[in-house]
């Protein structure tokens, strides 16, 4: 029968009450919470029920031991749940051999009267409360098929001990089991969602894979990354690289699969094969479903990993622990229309660093959902404060609209194949500006004061009051004195409308800029206007024309004028020069331009479709001729390559990219001005992959070209 017996649910019903009280007691005591801990418990007749069952817990168990650094682990079967394992953790030197006794007691035969996993989680809730255990301590509930048990009663009985876990803030995390019931589902979906937990599928390879992102992130810690993932048949080889970068103290390679069947071997950057049995290097542990591998303190570089004889789905996923770090540095709102700087801190064991070696760029998202990148640098330039400070910068042009600007900030290793990044945002608004009027600027007269400008301090139009002490005149010569007289509609408050006088000393021309100065919206905020000139050089009166008398007139000279001599037919020189400069410009454009390497190769979209023949790409005859060696994107009427431009050597073919399509991504990289491509080259372009081959894919009808 599918039930618990009314006797049994009362004496659960008692136990809970029970318990919950002594719970509260110790929740009101003086002493604070200890540790986190976490509990496994799993329901020993549904383990047994399935053949894969006893290694799912093995697994599960080494998973959690694994990423669980900080926390002990301890195990409770059902069957005995006053008799727990543990707490143990992975660098016991027994932690093996109690794996080894765990998972025999799955094989072994079942006892006469099996518990549930209503005791289970009694016991484990009692002893959390023993243990004075502190927020966020977790409870593994391992369920699946069990004909022996009603769970929707059960889920019922339950429901108070469940509610005393989420008032203790402790977790419990549903896992089922390959083959499991939906009633068992149910029943954890239950438990799980009233505790703010999860429930995760142990069979195949994502649910394991799910659960060891949820507990990298609950712990404040990087996700897993993906190395590879595929689907293999027996006698297929799969091999994949694994970059491991300087400083890496700690790498740790997750793979699941399928099934049992198969070999893994780990190769070092230098050529040689990971021995599972040097301890003083490497920690390996093999469960049915998952292996681990922990490489302590690795050699820098590419590790290989080859895969032989399996069947079904693999996964490889990995985390690192090295000291490095990248964060983008939060400030305060950006003013618009401006030229601003962005800062990111790379950081060694939290100390700030210059990494050699090392890239830094800045994937700035528009608000109409535009991806720009912006190459960062910490040389002391183009927007950096200090050279090798730690603190990488980057300058962007000015943005037209207000809003928030998502950020990703990624350091990579081009070397070793490798990215950290982290997430951040930047903040657009108005600020206050200032508008200049001119009303004198020419003849003034040296020692008169006289008006020359009025000064407008708004924010979008609005006036905005300052004091006057936060606006200053500068003058580019000393010869003059300046006065800022506020325009006040009563007492001596802040001002948004501002006369300006001068009083030139002398006869001079003067350059003169308005300059504000004040704390706006978390930061110092510094505006000028642009440089006007002032003149007081007073203008000359013209002098008074002398009249001479007239000279006396002296008698004309005789002028005998020769006939003039026949003219000689001769080609001016200038002539002949210009036409020998012509025929040589011509001479040496025609030998450039017929020297140029022919357009070739082709370009092939997402779903190997060919999109552009460069030898016999259709172009204007002035650009085929002027650009011969050189096609534009512009020509293509591909979206996304408008700024690339191929360039055809001999020897090479070059891309190069303008500045505002700096999105455009070589693979997987970003295009700093010019890159080299060749024969299966990945280009990205908004969202679209596209790939350059030198020729055409095999099986594709030739073109007339080829």
């Amino acid at each position: 029968m599918k039930t618990l017996g009314s006797l049994s649910a009362l004496l659960l019903l008692i136990a809970t009450a029970s318990i919950l009280l002594t719970g509260t007691r110790i929740a009101s005591a003086d002493s604070p919470f200890s540790t986190q801990q976490v509990i496994i418990v799993a329901d020993g007749t549904a383990v047994r029920q399935h053949a894969l069952g006893p290694g799912s817990v093995r697994s599960l168990t080494e998973m959690a031991a694994t990423l669980h650094t900080k926390q002990p682990i301890t195990f409770m079967n059902t069957d005995a749940p006053t008799a727990p394992v543990g707490p143990i953790r992975l660098t016991d030197a027994g932690f093996t051999a109690i794996q080894d006794a765990i998972e025999a007691t799955f094989k072994a035969e079942a006892p006469e009267k099996p518990g549930d996993l209503a005791q289970g989680l009694t016991a484990a809730f009692e002893m959390l409360g023993g243990e004075n255990s502190a927020n966020g301590s977790i409870v593994y509930v391992v369920a699946g098929a069990n004909e022996g048990v009603d769970f929707a009663t059960m889920s019922t009985t339950v429901s108070p001990l469940v509610a005393g876990f989420a008032d203790k803030k402790w977790t419990i995390t549903g896992i089922s089991l390959p083959g499991a019931s939906a009633e068992s589902d149910a029943f954890l979906q239950s438990v799980s969602g009233k505790t703010g937990g999860k429930v995760y599928s142990a069979a195949g390879t994502t649910g394991f894979k799910d659960l060891a992102n949820a507990i990298l992130t609950g712990e404040s810690r990087w996700p897993l990354g993906s190395v590879g993932e595929r689907a293999l048949k027996p006698e297929e080889l799969y091999s994949t690289t694994v970059s491991i970068i300087p400083g890496t103290r700690e790498k740790t390679l997750l793979i699941f699969k399928d099934n049992t069947y198969g070999s893994l071997r780990l190769t070092n950057p230098a050529g040689l094969e990971v021995s599972a049995g040097d301890r003083s290097a490497s920690y390996v542990s093999e469960t049915p479903n998952l292996v681990i591998w922990r490489l302590i303190d690795p050699a820098p570089g590419d590790w290989k990993i080859d895969a032989r004889g399996m069947q079904g789905q693999l996964s490889i996923w990995e985390y690192s622990t090295n000291p490095y770090s990248v964060t983008f540095k939060q400030q305060a709102p950006m003013p618009l229309h401006k030229t601003n700087s962005i800062v990111a801190i790379v950081r060694e064991n939290q100390q700030a660093v210059h990494l050699a070696g090392v890239r830094v760029f800045a994937n700035v998202t528009t608000l109409d959902g535009a991806q720009i990148s912006y190459e960062m640098n910490d040389d002391g330039v183009n927007g950096d404060a200090a050279a090798k400070d730690g603190n990488y910068s980057a300058l962007i042009p000015p943005q037209a609209a207000v809003g928030t600007y998502k950020v990703r900030v990624e350091m990579s290793w081009p070397k070793y194949s490798y990215t950290v990044s982290s997430e951040g945002s930047f903040v657009t608004q108005v600020f206050p500006q200032i508008d200049l009027t001119m009303v004198a600027t020419e003849q003034l007269e040296p020692g008169v004061r006289a008006r020359v400008a009025t000064a407008l301090v708004h924010i979008a139009g609005s006036p905005y009051p300052i004091s006057p002490e936060k606006l200053f005149v500068s003058l580019g010569s000393n010869s003059g004195a300046v006065e800022v007289e506020p325009r006040r509609l009563f007492g001596n408050g802040p001002a948004s409308e501002f006369d300006v006088y001068f009083t030139p000393s002398g006869e001079a021309l003067h350059s003169m800029v308005v300059r504000m100065s004040l704390d706006y919206a978390g930061r110092v905020y510094m505006e000028s206007t642009p440089s006007r000139v002032l003149s007081s050089i007073l203008p000359v009166a013209p002098a008074a024309p002398v009249v001479e008398a007239p000279a006396a007139a002296a008698p004309a000279p005789v002028v005998i004028v020769p006939p003039p001599a026949p003219a000689k037919r001769e080609l001016p020189v200038g002539l002949i020069v210009a036409g020998v400069a012509i025929l040589a410009v011509i001479a040496v454009a025609s030998a450039y331009f017929l020297t140029r390497t022919r357009p070739y190769g082709y370009l092939y979209g997402e779903s190997d479709v060919p999109l552009v023949d460069f030898a016999n790409l259709k172009r204007q005859p002035v650009m085929a001729f002027l650009y011969r060696g050189l096609v534009k994107g512009s020509e293509l009427g591909i979206p996304g390559l408008e700024g690339v431009v191929f360039r055809f050597n001999k020897d090479q073919i070059d891309l190069t990219v303008a500045r505002e399509f700096s999105t455009v991504r070589v693979n997987n990289q970003p295009v700093v001005e010019r890159t080299a491509i060749g024969n299966r080259t990945w280009i990205g372009a908004r969202g679209r992959l596209y790939t350059f081959l030198t020729s055409r894919n095999p099986g594709e009808n030739p073109s007339p070209a080829d």
